[in-house]
């Protein structure tokens, strides 16, 4: 057994470096179902470690049936009469086990699109899974209880039969054959029908394997040109090329849900018609820069993964040299969980000269200087300890750093200052998609795209000279630029500021110990849970799912079903102790006997999971209200293991916690003197049980592993794929080990328990034997056979309960961590916002497990109405979460936001299919999708943070409109807004300047300009002040 469990985990190693280096060759559109991929390497896979375990059995349980066939025909003739019940039973559990498995694909993707920033209903879908949960957790029980009656029920039919055939029962022959008999029950009763679920299971799960490695893979090379025929000057062409998105099967909703069926035709149409390119033409040489403008969801992030081949091409050409070095900055950065140092290396070797010009470069000084531990500072979980602007800045340096041949850069100046963006632009360009028209000028090349077509392109001046909406806007930028710069000429530059970046001189090995500590302090502080579970623990769990009178009666059935199943056996042995045998109360009370125990322990079961699964419910209500930045691994295989795991894994220890209680319980009541060794038994114990806990704990924490597929985009683009597999493989082989090591602890605790078991047993014959001989105390055969009966049993009873109990401790502090996390018991105080009053007082944050604050101290009052400025499914549900407004309010909010046009042109118009994370959608798209949605909540307080950084400015000018009407939906809100660009607060009642977490200015425009306060603050203000005025005079 421990060879076949130590060879599955090589192959484990197999299947989730298979489903990793798929990953790496899927067109993004194929990757955007994350909720599905982590799923099969967090779930799916480990089906096959559970079929390995009892696989044996399948085997072994039959063979077992022919050996004891002669001596117990009519038993085995039962037990082969069980196989179908239980090969019925596995099937079933097979088929709600594939019901769950949908809904819970599905809640993982709305659990991503919630913990990338949008809070959505995801009740349905939680409901449905538990819903299918609930009928295998049923079939589960029942067959637990037929398990556990197992042996009650061969008995009836083995010694009913032998009694009616003539035969004359006796204690010896009663338990031997008992003995005998359990043996069967464990393997045939629970080992075999177990190994036929989880071989149900892992059927299932390859099948979903199976379809996830057949999908169609993207293309690397040219398309229709060879190398020969150009300009070796040249970087990019594109000939006349249009581009679609292939369309994604994992994205495809069930066909078993016919009222989804709308949203699975719109969704395709939506992946074949919705931002595909046309005839797109452009050759760009080295040292060239090409800037790509237009309006929102006009396809210019589509042409970008167009060049990354992430888009099919299904006409014209698409051209880029073979060995042609390309890096990538998307709109939504990309950052991985690591140091600074980490992000920007990006795997290569480390220069520190220019490493300390790409920061310089980047305007990275400052944000550096404000980490405790400089460059090997962590970023958290995708970046969370970062503002935006951070994590463009990040992300973009880490382009520079590259020294590509070709830079791609998709709009990563969008939540940057300025002035930061003008000094980052002198730096480094190629191609530049941007909402910024400051970096239009002076372009090699401009390309206008307007409904994925290219409207204008050519030099600048060309487009300029072009009857478009763009040279009109383009106009006016310019002239409002102008004055601008006017006020700028006196500006402090941030960059100068700055001072050198921390720790780049210091050198490799003082880096390595600062990152250490730093990952140290993070996982101590985030994971540790030292010690034993307190019992508060136990008692929240249970006390979630039912009340005190219903845990109540739930022990009670717990308790009466091991003395029911005691009493069976001790009944049979008392019938085979009496001269007539043959009267009939003797077999009917042991029919009666063993039915009442089937009716109790099926009770029993039923009620136990029913529990555990409402609190498993309960609990992950309570942590999609608080999960905020946690990581995508607790909402899959950790609450998984909640959901599955901990009910199973605690109804065996209980189980088996009675039994082996009950066995002692028994010796010590027919045999006093038993008493002496339970006490130092006892102990010996606890103590092995202690040093299995801390050290088994410490092994299973070092598992948790899920793989990056976020930004495959980017890996690709920097082709690093064979780095990170050779790292992923590196970590699977740790993970391997340390598997493996728990397997040899496992066994270490068996043979312990079993001499602990044997000890006892032995102990117990020599006294049943002792006390006949030297005292008066005279044991009937019949109790004798039952005590040794049920000794010979508590080694195996002990052993299960001694491994399920740690297993137990491990799941009770994993559920522990969720609460402390999750804030699971922690009581909310709600205030009513009705007026839109908000009050700050000494208000510090930080972000969990930083020890540094990113807000110090903040106190201040904002009044009800004030303006404040500070420097998947489809889209009705996305709009509308809960269903409760109008079509016509729909049409409304999308209008305030200039996406009406857009959507009316959409085949499924309200009811257009939305992806993962809104994928699908463009990230100005999706920005205003989300203010839509937010002037249809009609909310007293109004948060935008950088809520029209990705859009271009005519449609940013539009909603500022919508923002000031007086007759309007915010007319009357407090509003916060945090903005880059200065013209979206120029006229707000309010204004707060913060500078590295410190509120430095607040209050009125007009009364901050009185002040003399040297900031760069007082720049900003009176520009702002001068604006708003003169368009109030006018």
């Amino acid at each position: 057994m421990v060879v076949l469990q130590s060879s599955w985990y090589y192959t484990r190693i197999q299947f989730i470096t298979a489903i990793y280096k798929k990953c790496m060759r899927l067109s993004i559109s194929h990757t955007s179902s994350s909720g599905y991929i982590v799923n099969l390497v967090a779930n799916d896979v480990n089906r096959f470690e559970e079929a390995a375990n009892f696989f044996l059995f399948l085997g072994i349980a039959p063979l077992m049936l022919v050996v004891i066939g002669n001596a117990a025909f009519v038993a085995s003739f039962v037990t082969l009469l069980v196989i179908p019940v239980q090969l019925w039973v596995s099937k079933m559990f097979g088929v709600y086990r594939r019901a769950c498995v949908e809904p819970r694909d599905a809640r993982l993707k709305y659990i991503s699109d919630m913990l990338n920033g949008i809070m959505m209903n995801i009740d349905g879908l939680r409901k449905n899974e538990v819903k299918n949960m609930m009928k295998a957790s049923i079939l589960r029980a029942i067959n637990l209880a037929f398990y556990q009656t197992f042996s009650c029920f061969i008995e009836l039919f083995a010694f009913g039969s032998y009694h009616l055939m003539g035969g004359t029962l006796t204690p010896s022959k009663v338990y031997t054959t008992i003995v005998l008999l359990q043996s069967l029950k464990w393997n045939m009763g629970l080992r075999f029908p177990m190994g036929l679920q989880f071989s149900i299971e892992s059927l299932v799960s390859f099948q979903r394997i199976q379809k996830f490695l057949m999908l169609p893979e993207i293309e690397t090379t040219s398309t229709n040109v060879t190398d020969e025929s150009l300009d070796p000057s040249i970087v990019l062409q594109l000939q006349n090329a249009s581009f679609n998105w292939p369309v994604s099967p994992l994205a495809t909703p069930s066909e078993t849900k016919k009222q989804d069926a709308k949203f699975q035709a719109t969704e395709e149409e939506a992946q074949t018609s919705r931002e595909i390119l046309k005839n797109i033409s452009l050759t760009l040489r080295k040292s060239q820069m090409a800037v790509v403008i237009g309006p929102v969801g006009s396809g210019k992030s589509s042409l970008l993964n167009a060049v990354l081949r992430e888009m099919e091409c299904h006409e014209g050409s698409l051209y880029t040299p073979r060995n042609l070095r390309i890096a990538y900055a998307s709109q939504t950065p990309w950052i991985l969980s690591g140091t600074i140092r980490e992000n920007i290396l990006f795997g290569s070797k480390l220069d520190i000269e220019k490493l300390r010009r790409v920061i310089y470069a980047c305007a990275l000084e400052k944000d550096i200087e404000l980490f405790e531990y400089g460059l090997d500072s962590l970023v958290g979980e995708r970046g969370a300890s970062l503002s935006g602007g951070q994590k463009a800045r990040l992300a973009l340096a880490r382009a520079c750093y590259s020294d590509s041949d070709l830079l791609l850069l998709d709009d990563p100046l969008s939540a940057v200052d300025a002035k930061v963006g003008r000094h980052l632009y002198n730096e480094q360009g190629k191609v530049l998609v941007t909402h910024q028209l400051q970096y239009v000028i002076g372009a090699d090349h401009v390309l206008l795209l307007e409904n994925g077509e290219v409207t204008a392109s050519g030099s600048y001046e060309a487009v300029m000279n072009t009857a478009s909406s763009f040279s009109t806007v383009m106009k006016e930028f310019t002239e409002r630029k102008d004055e601008e710069a006017e006020g700028d000429e006196d500006a402090p530059d941030v960059i100068k500021k700055a001072g050198k970046p921390k720790n780049v001189e210091n050198g490799a090995a003082t880096a390595k110990v600062e990152t250490t500590e730093a990952i140290e302090t993070q996982f101590v502080k985030e994971e540790a849970a030292k010690g034993t579970v307190a019992l508060k623990v136990y008692r929240d769990y249970f006390r979630a799912g039912a009340s005190w009178f219903s845990i109540g009666i739930l022990l009670l059935a717990m308790a009466a079903g091991n003395i029911l199943l005691i009493m069976t056996d001790w009944w049979v042995g008392q019938w085979a102790a009496q001269a007539d045998q043959n009267a009939p109360k003797w077999g009917w009370a042991f029919l009666g006997f063993t039915i009442v125990t089937l009716f109790v322990v099926v009770g029993r079961s039923l009620m136990f999971f029913t529990i555990c699964i409402t609190s498993s419910w309960k609990l992950s209500q309570d942590i999609v209200q608080s999960v905020f930045g946690a990581e995508m691994r607790r909402m899959s295989s950790d609450l998984n293991r909640v959901d599955e795991n901990l009910p199973w894994t605690l109804f065996d220890f209980v189980v088996a916690t009675l039994t082996a209680l009950s066995t002692i319980i028994l010796a010590c009541s027919l045999l006093p003197i038993v008493l002496i060794i339970i006490p130092p038994m006892g102990f010996i114990f606890y103590k092995i049980r202690q040093l299995y806990i801390i050290t088994s704990r410490q092994v299973k924490r070092e598992e948790a592993i899920t793989p990056t597929i976020e930004g495959l985009s980017t890996v690709r683009a920097f082709r690093v794929q064979e780095r990170f597999i050779e790292t992923f493989i590196e970590l699977q082989n740790k993970n391997t080990r340390i598997a493996i090591l728990y397997i040899s602890i496992s066994r270490w605790l068996g043979l312990r328990s079993d001499v602990i078991g044997a000890l006892f047993l032995t102990l117990v014959v020599f006294a049943t034997v002792g006390v006949s001989r030297v005292s008066s105390l005279q044991l009937s055969g019949s109790n004798v056979g039952l005590i040794l009966t049920y000794s010979l049993n508590l080694v195996g009873s002990l052993q299960w309960a001694f491994r399920q109990s740690t297993e137990v401790e491990n799941l009770m502090t994993q559920l522990n961590v969720f609460w402390n996390t999750h804030g699971f018991r922690r009581s909310l105080e709600r205030r009513s916002l009705f007026a839109g009053e908000i009050e700050f007082k000494n208000l510090s944050l930080r972000y969990p497990p930083s020890e540094k604050n990113v807000l110090k101290d903040i106190s201040v009052k904002i009044p009800a109405g004030s303006t404040v400025g500070i420097v998947g499914r489809n889209l009705r549900f996305n709009l509308d979460p809960t269903s409760t407004h109008t079509d016509d309010e729909l049409w409304s909010a999308l209008s305030s936001v200039q996406l009406e046009k857009t959507v009316s042109s959409l085949p499924g118009k309200l009811d257009a299919f939305v992806s993962e994370n809104g994928g699908n959608w463009s990230v100005g798209e999706r920005q205003l999708i989300c203010l839509a949605r937010a002037i249809l909540k009609k909310s007293r307080v109004f948060v935008m943070d950088e809520a029209t950084s990705a859009v271009d400015l005519n449609t940013d000018s539009l909603i500022a409109k919508v923002l000031r009407d007086k007759g309007g939906v915010f007319y009357g809100a407090t509003t916060l807004t945090i903005a880059h660009r200065l013209n979206t607060i120029i006229d707000y009642n309010y204004v707060m300047v913060l500078d590295q977490g410190e509120l430095v200015e607040f209050g009125v425009p007009h009364e901050l300009l009185q002040k003399d306060t040297g900031e760069e603050g007082q720049r900003v203000l009176s520009k702002m002040a001068l604006d708003a005025y003169n368009e109030r005079k006018n």
